[in-house]
């Protein structure tokens, strides 16, 4: 089993890492959607209930990818914790701030972005940016805790 347990490791950290920037690059890939649709969302002479439409197909499709990967992100976080690194603070501390991202991210989707309704102003549309900007800053300083945390 000893020899086994390297593997092991290996694996769950390489499913860990993966996870971790699949879901940081779908954050990235619906920031460029979002960045593309904006004329088209917040132009009142545009037909914008079509191009509201593939913003909304988008964000299913990427919604059910990240029903997926986040789920991985935190199984293989946990098996980390419980076979190989224990409960260390390292380990509390990264565990906060995913559920924090979490939670950040699906209250100002719930309270901002599902409001917005199409064409909008570009003041209204810009919840799309300030949506990003909270994912991407707390995946930033993740990253940086991890990098220098340990």
């Amino acid at each position: 089993m000893s020899s086994l347990q390297p593997f092991l490791y290996d694996t769950l950290t390489l499913i860990h890492i993966l996870s971790f920037a699949i879901w940081f690059g779908l954050v990235v890939a619906s920031l460029i959607v979002i960045k593309v649709f904006e004329p088209k969302l917040t132009d009142p002479n545009i037909d914008a209930e079509t191009y509201a439409g593939f913003l909304k197909s988008y964000i299913k499709g990427e919604t059910k990818f990240i029903d997926i990967i986040f789920p991985l992100v935190i199984v293989s976080g946990i098996l980390l914790a419980i076979f190989f690194t224990g409960w260390n603070n390292w380990v509390i501390i990264k565990i906060i701030l995913v559920i924090l991202q979490f939670a950040a991210t699906m209250g100002f989707i719930f309270g901002v972005i599902r409001k917005i309704s199409y064409p909008c102003d570009k003041r209204m549309y810009k919840n799309w940016y300030y949506l990003m900007g909270v994912s991407i800053t707390f995946f930033s300083v993740t990253l940086i805790f991890v990098y220098f945390g340990r």
